[in-house]
């Protein structure tokens, strides 16, 4: 997906911008410079000439960096902006555009890489007026390569490859000082190739782990997509950089984004010391979701059935592998300082877990325990209060101490299913924050358990648990639960008092 979205930024970057002016080509070239450095990049060229209703652009370079000393730079030998006369621009560029990146460590150890993409074919056709402007790409392919990989000076052993193919993509532009973006985008295949290998070190003056005796090695991974496609709906506020995240969002920018794909299958192997890993897997209709704003930061991804297979030679059978029916995580929090308290939400959801026969006959080898697929879910929400800016300089400069407080917390749902057994419950706390460096919390959680006392027979059965502490775990059950309605289940009622009391169906058990 970063390889996609940075494919897609290599059109847009230098198609929004031109689309936007609707008189001149000039006009173009001075509006792709505003939006390039709302997005935190300049751009320049060696030279520019106007002949007739085209304008010609040689050298044309972008550059962003980072405070970090990362630094990003593309090259285009030749841009024309040519004015149609019927209210539309044509756009176009020399087909290679190679793009270098830059960074240095707080270690003082180097990395230097070039990516080089090919886009063939590319039409890139925009209409309306500069406040209201819209653009359309048509690229048969794109491919890209990586020839170059430097790590302190020193080469390293990297290749990697792709193609995307049908890339239809639109973009609508609205605004000047406060820029309105909404885009789509679809491909209809993406390929992925990447190998790599690591060298034994022999004990030399090698460079990085020298003298360590660290053994060779080898990786490849291969992945295929198809069917992707997304769209984005975002605010650029004149003056500002996304470079600068906190003080861009503060000002009023925006960004959400979805982004999916109908299917992926991907390969790898890996060969370290002479040991070898061997592994396939699919996924089918991913999604992810990403949003941005002074007042929330939004995360979240979803797929269908996956599956994962692996085998290799320290594995102790052939081959295992792990299927599942579905997959969620989705997160919200606030990103900015306020005394005032905040809402967050967290979900994560695997459902229809299902391990090959190969892992249960290592597991459960005499069939004691009902195969019958896990389940997880856990869907939390809460309070919390920020002290600093999630995205500020104090928490880049002290990330590990925490940012803030949590209020309270509901646990709307926690639910697990396996080997027979189901646990389910809710919730919710809140927490004491006056009382000292560790908050202090107050509520209560209501719990069901099915299948409980079965699951510990079974355990006995397969000799996991002696007898004698099987007895015991019932009995400290039968402390905390109670028998609920239906064979086989308890349920339980945990207290949790502000002056550190904590009750199990009203009995007091601290």
């Amino acid at each position: 997906m970063r390889i996609l979205a940075g494919t897609v930024a290599v059109a847009a970057l230098f198609a929004a911008t031109a689309a936007r002016a609707d008189v001149t080509a000039e006009q173009v070239w001075d509006q792709w410079k505003e939006v390039a450095a709302n997005g935190g990049q300049t751009i320049t060229a060696t030279s520019q000439d106007k002949k007739g209703d085209t304008l010609r652009l040689k050298g044309v370079k972008t550059v962003a960096e980072h405070d970090s000393g990362a630094s990003f730079t593309g090259t285009l030998d030749e841009v024309d902006l040519r004015e149609m006369g019927d209210g539309s621009v044509q756009i176009t560029m020399s087909p290679d555009y190679p793009v270098v990146f830059d960074a240095e460590g707080d270690d003082g150890k180097s990395m230097h890489m070039t990516l080089n993409i090919h886009q063939q074919g590319l039409k890139i056709t925009a209409t309306g007026s500069p406040g209201d402007t819209r653009y359309d790409i048509d690229a048969p392919e794109i491919t890209f390569d990586l020839p170059n990989v430097e790590a302190d000076g020193r080469r390293a052993d990297l290749k990697a490859s792709g193609k995307l193919t049908a890339l239809k993509a639109s973009y609508a532009i609205k605004g000047s000082d406060t820029m309105h973006v909404s885009s789509t985008f679809a491909a209809r295949h993406l390929t992925v190739a990447l190998s790599a290998t690591k060298p034994e070190d022999k004990g030399g003056d090698t460079g990085a782990g020298a003298g360590t005796g660290a053994g060779g090695g080898t990786l490849t991974f291969n992945a295929e997509a198809k069917d992707l496609g997304g769209s984005s709906e975002s605010t650029m506020i004149k003056g500002t950089s996304m470079n600068m995240m906190d003080a861009a969002l503060k000002a009023g920018a925006t960004v959400d984004a979805k982004m999916g794909v109908g299917s992926m299958t991907y390969d790898f192997a890996v060969d370290e010391n002479g040991k070898q890993t061997q592994g396939n897997g699919s996924v089918a209709d991913g999604k992810l979701t990403v949003g941005l704003s002074k007042e929330r930061m939004h995360y979240g991804t979803s797929s269908g059935a996956s599956d994962l297979t692996l085998s290799g030679s320290e594995m102790p059978v052939p081959k295992v592998s792990l299927a599942l029916a579905k997959t969620a995580f989705d997160m919200v929090l606030p990103l900015m300082k306020d005394d005032a308290k905040q809402p967050f939400s967290l979900m994560l959801a695997l459902g229809g877990v299902k391990p090959s026969d190969e892992i249960w006959s290592m597991i459960d080898p005499g069939n004691v325990l009902p195969h019958d697929p896990a389940e997880l879910e856990v869907d939390l929400g809460g309070m919390v209060t920020l002290a600093r800016d999630l995205f500020g300089t104090e928490t880049a400069t002290a990330p590990m101490d925490p940012p803030g407080q949590i209020d309270s917390v509901d646990i709307r749902k926690v639910h697990v299913a396996a080997a027979g057994a189901d646990l389910s419950g809710t919730g919710a706390f809140t927490f004491d924050n006056s009382m000292g460096p560790q908050p202090v919390p107050e509520g209560s959680v209501d719990l069901t358990l099915k299948g409980g006392m079965e699951l510990i027979d079974n355990l006995v059965k397969m000799g996991f648990v002696p007898e004698d502490q099987a007895a015991g775990t019932k009995m400290m059950l039968g402390l905390f639960a109670k028998p609920g309605d239906g064979p086989d289940t308890m349920t339980s009622k945990i207290e949790v008092k502000k002056d550190g009391q904590i009750l199990a169906n009203g009995q007091r058990i601290k």
